[in-house]
């Protein structure tokens, strides 16, 4: 996979079973829609012409699509095929909302750990205090007892 900008280029294929072709191509087309996810691609652009990409999304382009095929990719004169998987005017509003959604996400749970330490910290001290208390209630009780002994 190449990518240019906001679109992707499925370079080409080779398999060395034809007969598990397609369930190799299925799992490469799974692993391509997660990276064209992760890479807020708009488009995916492919020169192979087997029936399963046709099935899965990918048309021929006609003149104006042709147009938006980065110039990285020109060269070859096999037909091209692409498959739109988002509108390129709303790609980068999605991804800095997606970018905003994350922010925000990740400032709730640095704010909750915060309040969990602030609970542990408040717990902590009453543990220490309450330790601290039976200390001294122990240390009289001890010095007491032994200054009863002593007057005996």
């Amino acid at each position: 996979m190449e990518i240019a900008d906001q679109q992707g280029r499925l370079h080409s294929e080779i398999f060395t079973r034809p007969e598990q072709a397609d369930v190799a191509r299925q799992k490469l087309w799974e692993r391509v829609q997660i990276l064209a996810n992760n890479f807020g691609l708009v488009r995916i652009w492919i020169q192979v012409d087997a029936p399963f990409w046709h099935v899965n999304g990918f048309t021929t382009a006609d003149g104006d699509v042709l147009k938006k095929l980065p110039a990285t990719f020109a060269g070859d004169p096999h037909p091209w095929r692409f498959v739109q998987l988002r509108e390129e005017a709303g790609a980068r509003q999605s991804l800095d909302k997606e970018f905003a959604m994350f922010k925000e996400a990740e400032r709730e749970r640095t704010q909750q750990m915060f309040r969990q330490a602030r609970v542990l910290k408040i717990v902590a001290f009453v543990i220490a205090g309450a330790v601290l208390v039976l200390i001294g209630v122990f240390a009289l009780k001890f010095f007491a007892f032994r200054s009863n002994r002593m007057n005996q």
